[in-house]
Formats: structure tokens, C-alpha cells, sequence
């Protein structure tokens, strides 16, 4: 990395937006843009208080994010949970030429796509009987909210048993008085992950928006000689109306 003094020009901070901004004698912008991509978030309807605040930076010293970090955290725990259960319970469909249908259990695979110079890996659940040029089979996507870690494990080291643990009933017990669950706005589910204490009652959440749109400017400033000086700066401007997204 390069250690490089820049000084700052006070018309760059008092001009938005500008054709070219000087911040030193070596690094000189050749373009200037404004975006409004602040990561907005969601919140359950049965949300703390203590999540009714605006952002300029995060501490995460702070008990509010660690309680929000280990909602997010038994969110993608159940999420897997779930997806582990879901490929066990769900039947290959493939039907051999003897009309047999397939037997096989549900195995963890990987598919690789390459388009150009990238190469993307993306984790499925699959069928150990499984042959190419044959339709049919067992085929699960893997949602962004699942702990691929832990699922891996899941497979290796655990076997399912139908009884065992209904995933689809939260236990009463685990009810929460407080609810610290902060989802990002692209999150598809709008389903609390938690039970929630509501007076006498036990009752389910909604995860819903929590604010209009976020006021935070990102300004790019992608500077002229990006060949010396690989990088392209980032200015927020403003603050956020809402809780920290998670992790």
C-alpha cells in the first residue's frame, strides 16, 4: 500500500458536485459522482426502543450492536436449520426407465460457473445418486441467509431424524421481551425469526421498513492516474436515519 500525504481542498467539500477535484499535488479527480446507496434496513414490528436511532459510525463496543449481532447470528442459525431440514424432507423426484423412484439422500454440492475471466462458486443441495444427462433430481438453492459453514457441518458430522426437532415451531420458551432483529431492506423474508412476550401473549413479528429512504450521499471520486495510485475514494456525506445494518 502507499503512504500518501493528501491535503484536503476546501472547495471540494463546499462545490458538490465538481468537474475536477484537486486533493494534493499528485492526486487530481477526473470524475465526480454522487450516489444515494446507504444500505436502508428493517426492523421487527415488536422492535427494542433502543433501535429508534440514527448512524454516523458504529461502536462495536456498544451492547446495542452486539445485541443486534447475535440476533443476526440465531437468524442465520434457524435459516440453516431449516434448509438442512427442508432437503431431507423433500423427495427426489427423478424416475428411472423401470419407474423406480430415486432413493438417494441429499448431499451438499458445489457448481462452478465461469463467464470471461471470473469464476463464481456457488453451494447447492444435490442428490448422491446424481448422473449427468438424467432430469429429475434432487435440486435446492442455498438462500444468501444461510451459514454455509455450519450447513457443511450439518452434512458431515449429523444425520436427520423427522422427530428429532420440528423446525418449523419456535419453543415458547425462547420467547424474547426485547427483539434486536435488523435485516437489510433487500432481505425477501419479512418473517421475525423470534417469538416475542407481549403483555400475556406469545405472538409472531413482522420484519418491516424502518424509515423512507436513507439521506446519506456517497460521493466517487475516481482520480486521473489510477495506475500510480490504485484507488477511488469515497466520501459519505451526511447521517443515517437508521440502526446499524448487520454484519
Amino acid at each position: 500500500m502507499i503512504d500518501t500525504h493528501v491535503e484536503s481542498d476546501n472547495n471540494v467539500v463546499e462545490e458538490w458536485p465538481i468537474q475536477v477535484a484537486k486533493f494534493g499535488r499528485n492526486l487530481t479527480a477526473s470524475e465526480v459522482s454522487a450516489s444515494n446507496l446507504s444500505f436502508d434496513v428493517k426492523v421487527c414490528k415488536f422492535a427494542s426502543k433502543e433501535l429508534d436511532i440514527g448512524h454516523n459510525s458504529v461502536d462495536f463496543t456498544k451492547s446495542l450492536f452486539k445485541n443486534t449481532f447475535d440476533a443476526n447470528e440465531k437468524f442465520h442459525e434457524k435459516a440453516t436449520l431449516c434448509i438442512f431440514a427442508k432437503a431431507h424432507e423433500y423427495k427426489c423426484e427423478h424416475v428411472n426407465q423401470n419407474g423406480m423412484r430415486c432413493n438417494g439422500v441429499p448431499k451438499l454440492g458445489e457448481l462452478t460457473q465461469i463467464s470471461g475471466s471470473v469464476t463464481l462458486k456457488k453451494k447447492f443441495i444435490g442428490c448422491t445418486n446424481w448422473k449427468s444427462n438424467e432430469k429429475g433430481y434432487r435440486y435446492l438453492t442455498i438462500s444468501i441467509n444461510v451459514d454455509l459453514e455450519l450447513l457443511e457441518k450439518m452434512f458431515n458430522d449429523y444425520s436427520y431424524h423427522s422427530h428429532g426437532i420440528d423446525f418449523q415451531i419456535n419453543d415458547e420458551s425462547d420467547a424474547v421481551e426485547e427483539c434486536f432483529m435488523v435485516q437489510s431492506n433487500s432481505a425477501r423474508s419479512d418473517e421475525c425469526p423470534f417469538l416475542h412476550k407481549i403483555g400475556n401473549h406469545i405472538v409472531k413479528g413482522v420484519v418491516s421498513r424502518k424509515a423512507g429512504a436513507c439521506p446519506v450521499i456517497f460521493y466517487h471520486i475516481v482520480l486521473e492516474n489510477l495506475k500510480e495510485y490504485p484507488f477511488i475514494v469515497t466520501i459519505l456525506v451526511g447521517q443515517h436515519n437508521h440502526p446499524p445494518p448487520p454484519p
